[in-house]
C-alpha cells in the first residue's frame, strides 16, 4: 500500500513543483522576518511576539495565492471556512488533488486532528484507492504540505505527503531546488499589503486598550 501511495505522491508533485512548495514558505518566512523588523510593536511585549505564528500563517496564504496566480504552482489557490465560519484555512486544488498547508513542531509530524482536514482526507483516501478510482474518476486526492521551524525563523523542515490517521501514508521532504521565481515588485507588493493588515490589527489594539 506504501508503494501504491508513494506512487501517487511523485505524480502529483514531481521534484520541480516540490521545490516550488518550499520556496513558497521559504518566502512566507522572509516576509514575516521583514514585517516584525518593520513594526517594532510586534516586538515591544510577549503579547505582541505571541502572534508570529499568526503572521506566518497570513505569510503562507498570501505566497501560495500569488504561487498559484503566477503558474509557480499548478493549482488553483482558494481560502475555505471551517464549519461554523469562524476561521479560514489554504486550499490549493488541481487535476484530482487537494492540498493543504499545516505547521508543525517535528520533521515526520502530521497536525493535530481538525475538522476540515478530516473531511478532506476521510473523504479523498479510499480504503481500497484502485477500486474507489477506477468507479469514481472525478474523485480527489488528498495532500498535505508542512512547514516547520523550531523557533529558529526561517524553515527548518517540511513535507508533502498524504497523511494517515497518526502517521504519513507517504511522503517526501521539501528541499531546496530550482523552480519558477516571483520578482522583487511581487515581493515588495506582498509584503506592502501584510504590513497594511499588520498597522490595522495593532491600531485596533491600540483602540482597545484604551477603552
Amino acid at each position: 500500500m506504501y508503494e501504491y501511495h508513494e506512487a501517487i505522491l511523485k505524480a502529483s508533485f514531481p521534484e520541480e513543483v516540490r521545490n516550488a512548495i518550499r520556496g513558497m514558505f521559504d518566502e512566507a518566512y522572509t516576509m514575516t522576518n521583514e514585517l516584525i523588523q518593520r513594526e517594532k510593536w510586534l516586538t515591544e511585549n510577549p503579547v505582541a511576539r505571541d502572534i508570529r505564528p499568526d503572521i506566518l500563517r497570513a505569510a503562507s496564504a498570501r505566497t501560495a495565492q500569488l504561487w498559484c496566480a503566477k503558474g509557480i504552482l499548478p493549482f488553483r489557490c482558494s481560502f475555505q471556512t471551517n464549519s461554523i465560519k469562524n476561521c479560514h484555512h489554504v486550499e490549493l486544488n488541481g487535476e484530482g488533488v487537494i492540498l493543504l498547508l499545516a505547521r508543525v513542531d517535528a520533521p515526520k509530524s502530521i497536525p493535530p486532528s481538525s475538522t476540515f482536514r478530516d473531511n478532506v482526507f476521510d473523504i479523498n483516501i479510499p480504503l481500497f484507492p484502485e477500486y474507489a478510482i477506477e468507479k469514481n474518476p472525478n474523485i480527489k486526492q488528498g495532500f498535505l504540505a508542512t512547514y516547520g521551524d523550531r523557533g529558529k525563523y526561517e524553515f527548518q523542515f517540511g513535507r508533502v505527503g498524504i497523511p494517515g490517521a497518526k502517521t504519513w501514508l507517504a511522503e517526501l521532504p521539501l528541499a531546496r531546488g530550482p523552480f519558477g521565481y516571483i520578482t522583487q515588485k511581487d515581493h515588495e507588493e506582498m509584503l506592502v499589503e501584510l504590513l497594511d493588515n499588520a498597522r490595522r490589527v495593532g491600531e485596533k489594539s491600540a483602540g482597545e486598550s484604551e477603552d
